[in-house]
């Protein structure tokens, strides 16, 4: 209540003097005089002068200021003026950290200024690029989860707006007073160091949830449904659960090597968040190791490479048309890999499109210019023979390097191995005239330029030995040629006595001698055998095929990945096309990055701890009338139909509710998406110099 005397006006009341420090304290009988400025009574009837309001405040600003400049004095004047300083020890993670500066980018400027940084808005932005020095968070590392603008408008655009009620209280009052505007954030927002018995990525609710358009109170309650979760595509290994479960593992034929548990084929991965399958050698080899090898293969069991294609010998020579030495019982057909070859010499290209459709064994109504063709074609693939008996694998390299401009270590992949034993056997069995015949028709090595300068005499003997240099031989000196003529000879004749001694004893098919994988002869066909699963043929093969993507290599891709081609790569691994249009082929299952950080996370780990109460089919169960198969047929990951049901969010709240298990935002949510990494520190070897 305002007292009288604050009322009166100063001719009423001389002891009225606003301008005074102090007033009388005799507030019922108060002398004319009032309290001097030192606060003295002049009246006879003393009182005790009282000080005003506003003086008692400038005296306390005056007296915490003067402290908090003494204390201040106090603290850099002391040797350990930093522990005095600091609000706290740091968080483990970061404790190793002994220069301030590393995150304060204020630190090393005058103290007098960092009074200034301290209510400047810039601080923040300069501290939180010191973070991003060892922090990785992507291109946008201080946008909302990381994501590029673009991201973010879409994400908005679709995000259901909330009822004004939804949400608690405190909820709609933060969201009040966001600035929406802002997309920007600093890392103290959410990350508050020194204090290291508080985790330093803790984060309320609360702040979560207050930039979201969608508001709900809690995870139990009022969290909106889960779509398709967990699953976003399709797998990337072809496997029918399903279809193994209710009719493969009931075989009484492979009853006994069936798994009884999901955890024999599936553990979780080094985190404890993702389930990985196991390797092919422990969930699959029991069963499907003898189909790759081609053990229990009615057909052949070797992929074909290199064969002589059969042509209508009688039709060409009626119409003259000379194409020297083929074998007459010939009957396969150019495949896919010597098309690839074949279309780097000349002209072939045109000679293959104008052949394709024609009957090669049947040319009775065949075109002149279509014989001259078929001519083309037996001249050409005697040069691929040719080449492959001059050159070996080196030959094979230099035609792949020359198709397909790869590096030397995945070409040798690519060959296989390819013996040039066997490339010699065949040319001696089916073109023995081959080298005098080259000499006189334009059968020549696009490769060997040098094949020109030999004579006929070392043409010959090059013919009977495998261990010769071409390029030496094309010299004029012959020193190699007279220390090897007796060896060679010798050698043949005691290699066919042990190979006849042996034959005679047993009686094995070139497919059989290649059990264990690699190059045969299969009459006119030099085939490969997959030497079993993770054959680095086939695969590099199968790599290289998809990812370059002309009109020659899809048609070799179609041929590998035939579900009866030798290997059966195709039945299990499927492919995706790539951004770029290009199929990928998924040798591995999901192979999580350690870094990559989905917007979703699931400990599986931490859900074994209840055995007693969980199963994986308590969660993952069976969705018989899915059509699993039918989701691989146009490689796109995303058309699919999965073997399981979707998990619904009322299986989670279950257990995860304000009287159970925990069920704030970051028990299953990330905040920073992406690939999040550290930076590497520079030491001694790293360091710029």
């Amino acid at each position: 209540m305002v007292k009288k005397d604050h009322i009166l006006t100063f001719k009423k009341s001389h002891n009225h003097k606003p301008t005074s420090k102090w007033q009388c304290g005799n507030a019922n009988k108060s002398c004319l005089q009032g309290p001097d400025n030192r606060g003295n009574c002049p009246s006879s009837s003393k009182c005790q002068p009282r000080r005003r309001a506003r003086t008692k405040i400038a005296s306390a600003a005056l007296w915490t200021t003067l402290f908090t400049l003494g204390a201040i004095l106090i603290v850099f004047s002391n040797q350990h003026w930093l522990s005095l300083l600091s609000p706290g020890p740091l968080s483990s993670s970061h404790a190793h950290i002994e220069n301030c500066a590393t995150c304060h980018s204020a630190f090393n400027d005058e103290k007098i200024d960092w009074f200034a940084a301290a209510t400047h808005a810039s601080i923040e932005e300069n501290d939180t690029k010191l973070c991003l020095k060892c922090h990785a968070l992507g291109n946008t590392p201080t946008n909302p989860h990381n994501l590029a603008n673009k991201q973010l408008l879409a994400i908005s655009a679709n995000a259901q707006l909330s009822e004004l009620t939804n949400g608690s209280i405190n909820q709609r009052f933060a969201k009040a007073n966001l600035d929406s505007t802002q997309n920007e954030h600093s890392c103290n927002t959410c990350h508050n160091e020194h204090n290291r018995f508080e985790n330093l990525t803790s984060t309320t609710d609360q702040q979560c949830v207050v930039c979201h358009k969608a508001q709900f109170t809690s995870f139990s309650t009022d969290h909106p449904e889960f779509k398709q979760y967990p699953f976003n595509r399709r797998t990337r290994i072809q496997f029918d659960h399903t279809s193994h479960i209710s009719k493969h593992f009931t075989d009484k034929d492979y009853s006994d090597l069936a798994p009884t548990g999901c955890q024999q084929c599936h553990l979780p991965d080094s985190k404890g968040e993702n389930m990985i399958v196991r390797g092919f050698d422990k969930s699959c080899a029991s069963c499907h190791l003898d189909e790759i090898v081609g053990t229990n293969r009615a057909t052949e069991k070797g992929l074909t490479i290199f064969t002589i294609p059969g042509l209508d010998l009688e039709t060409l020579a009626d119409n003259n048309i000379t194409i020297g030495e083929w074998p007459e019982d010939a009957e396969d057909e150019v495949t896919p890999f010597m098309a690839l070859w074949l279309k780097q010499m000349p002209g072939m290209t045109l000679t293959l499109k104008e052949l394709k459709g024609i009957d090669l064994l049947d040319l009775s109504e065949a075109s002149q210019k279509e014989l001259l063709h078929v001519q083309a074609l037996a001249t050409s693939v005697k040069s691929i023979i040719y080449d492959l008996r001059m050159h070996g694998a080196d030959g094979f390299i230099k035609h792949i390097k020359a198709s397909t401009n790869i590096n030397s270590t995945d070409t040798m992949h690519l060959v296989g191995m390819l013996p040039p034993s066997l490339i010699k056997q065949w040319q001696r069995q089916w073109f023995p005239s081959m080298m005098k015949e080259s000499t006189t028709t334009n059968v020549t090595s696009s490769y060997l330029d040098t094949s020109q300068n030999i004579s006929k005499e070392k043409r010959a003997l090059i013919e009977d030995n495998d261990s010769i240099d071409l390029t030496s031989a094309a010299t004029d000196d012959d020193s190699w040629f007279d220390n090897i003529l007796t060896d060679s000879e010798s050698e043949d004749e005691s290699i066919d006595e042990i190979d006849s001694e042996h034959e005679a004893e047993v009686e094995w098919s070139s497919e059989d001698k290649a059990m264990a994988g690699g190059w045969y002869q299969d009459e006119f066909t030099l085939r490969y055998r997959p030497s079993g699963h993770h054959d680095q043929f086939l695969k590099s093969w199968m790599s290289l095929s998809s990812s370059i993507g002309n009109s020659e290599m899809n048609d070799l891709l179609t041929a590998l990945r035939d579900e009866n081609s030798p290997g059966v790569c195709s039945k299990c691994h499927s492919a995706d096309i790539s951004k770029q249009g290009s199929l990928v082929v998924n040798w591995q299952g999901n192979q999580r990055d350690m870094n990559q950080h989905d917007f979703t996370q699931f400990s599986h780990l931490a859900h074994f701890s209840l055995p007693n109460k969980l199963s994986c089919t308590s969660c993952h169960q069976l969705n018989t009338e899915a059509e699993y198969e039918k989701g691989f047929n146009d490689n796109k990951s995303s058309t699919f139909s999965s073997n399981f049901n979707n998990i619904k969010q009322e299986k989670c709240s279950s257990c995860h509710n304000e009287d159970q298990a925990n069920e704030q935002c970051l028990t299953c949510h990330n905040y920073h998406i992406g690939n999040q990494s550290f930076m590497a520190m520079p030491d001694e070897l790293t360091k710029e110099k």
